[in-house]
């Protein structure tokens, strides 16, 4: 099976290679062979290596940064999935394609099922709403999309949550986290090894899919648990003061839905897989640093 992957440089992109299964021969691309926010490069791109299936993990997914820099972060993130979708409506090739939890309101006080409806806050929320949107209209009729929604994505590398905790939490005496945003995180390869297995299903497949780890949680309770593995492990000597805060008291340009819990129980029912107890797969995470 021949497999492109956008974004391989991203935090899931290298679980993706990782974690690759030996049967699969796959394409990695970065922007500057594969640019979502050029029409002809990704349709051309497509046509000439004709993949089975495209794992599209690239975004502009600075949520902050998309408010102000919305005519690159739409290209990336809504006209992007689009021309993939439309090259591939040529080619036959099939798409999955790696969504997010801020396509909701967050609104909700139950965890959020793959049919709910759409209604994002931020504009990067609306820019991958409409990507949904997009691909929906082109290949869902002809089953040659699936779209796997994730939230609060964290790993061993990169910039996310859990470097970020680790790196303040090594310097500084006290800090504040917010505590009424409900979630719950995804370790990238948790999130890989359900890509992989939905490329290598062999029944039909849901048109979406939800992942992250199980339970529910917020930024201050991950941030708490952060600390206490970090510093048995001796990843860090230091032991601050977390504070928690309000989403008011932390200002930002992007609105983040308050509550963003998805429910995977559909992914876990169709793969006939259990997701980790969120602080279980921190532990790994926090144990891979280590090592």
């Amino acid at each position: 099976m021949k497999v492109l992957l956008t974004g391989s440089n991203g935090q899931l992109g290298k679980a993706l290679v990782s974690n690759k299964p030996q049967n699969i021969d796959i394409i990695k691309t970065t922007r500057k062979e594969f640019d979502l926010s050029n029409k002809k490069n990704c349709i051309d791109f497509i046509k000439n290596h004709n993949p089975d299936w495209v794992i599209n993990a690239a975004a502009f997914t600075d949520v902050e940064k998309a408010e102000i820099e919305k005519d690159i972060s739409y290209k990336i993130n809504a006209n992007g999935p689009k021309y993939i979708s439309e090259a591939l409506l040529e080619t036959g090739g099939r798409l999955l394609h790696i969504s997010t939890d801020y396509v909701f309101s967050g609104k909700a006080t139950s965890p959020y099922k793959t049919d709910a409806e759409r209604s994002p806050i931020s504009f990067y929320g609306f820019s991958k709403a409409n990507a949904e949107k997009e691909i929906e209209n082109l290949l869902f009729k002809s089953d040659q999309a699936v779209i796997l929604r994730t939230s609060w994505l964290i790993s061993s590398y990169g910039k996310n949550f859990l470097t970020k905790m680790l790196e303040l939490q090594s310097k500084l005496s006290y800090l504040n986290v917010i505590s009424d945003q409900i979630g719950c995180i995804t370790n990238t390869n948790s999130l890989a090894n359900i890509c992989w297995l939905t490329l290598t299903k062999n029944s039909k497949l849901p048109k979406i899919l939800h992942w992250s780890e199980r339970g529910q949680t917020n930024w201050f309770e991950i941030a708490i648990e952060i600390n206490k593995i970090a510093f048995e492990l001796g990843i860090i000597k230091n032991k601050p003061t977390i504070f928690p805060i309000k989403s008011e008291e932390y200002k930002t340009i992007a609105q983040r839905p308050k509550f963003s819990l998805l429910d995977i129980s559909q992914t876990e029912s169709f793969f006939k897989i259990k997701s980790n107890n969120w602080k279980d797969s921190l532990k790994k995470i926090l144990l891979e640093i280590k090592s």
